[in-house]
């Protein structure tokens, strides 16, 4: 009996051992959060791009990648504030870490987010597709400003309102 526990026991060593000191991006839980952390894991690029465009889009900032490859990602704000993030590869190469975060913008809000385009309109929206199936355009843009405080053109509220259908069909 006493094998059996310090068997056990060297195993709730090795699970401490593999726990990391960094905190792991959980998509389903996170996303929506729109938080980021220097340190922060991701399991791949895509999935950090995407919590990138919703932690810009929450905090009303735009920015453009300076590296968009698959080892590494970088990008920097678009009004050249400062604001830059680093993630890349890890070196067991199982994930994406955020390696360099600089977290300060010195610029203003911005209205109009290049990275908010139909397509985001449309996952966002979905629900309120669903509700009000033919509500305007000009309502559409008003429910965008009223939650996120950004600007989105009539052509864009179209769109996500089609491609919001087709994924309700």
């Amino acid at each position: 009996r006493s094998n059996s526990l310090s068997e056990s026991d060297s195993e709730l060593d090795c699970h401490k051992k593999k726990k990391t000191r960094y905190p792991t991006f959980n998509e389903e839980k996170d996303m929506s959060s729109g938080k980021l952390a220097l340190g922060m894991k991701f399991s791949n690029h895509l999935v950090f791009k995407e919590a990138l465009k919703e932690y810009t889009i929450k905090a009303g900032k735009d920015f453009k990648y300076i590296h968009n490859e698959e080892g590494r990602v970088s990008a920097i704000c678009k009004r050249k504030c400062g604001w830059y993030i680093f993630v890349s590869l890890t070196p067991d190469k199982i994930a994406f870490q955020i390696k360099t975060f600089k977290n300060k913008h010195t610029c203003g809000r911005h209205v109009k987010i290049s990275k908010v385009n139909y397509k985001w309109l449309a996952k966002k929206y979905v629900d309120l597709i669903r509700t009000i199936p033919h509500i305007s355009l000009e309502a559409m843009q008003v429910v965008v400003r009223r939650d996120h405080n950004i600007e989105t053109s009539t052509s864009q509220c179209y769109r996500a309102r089609k491609l919001a259908e087709k994924m309700l069909e």
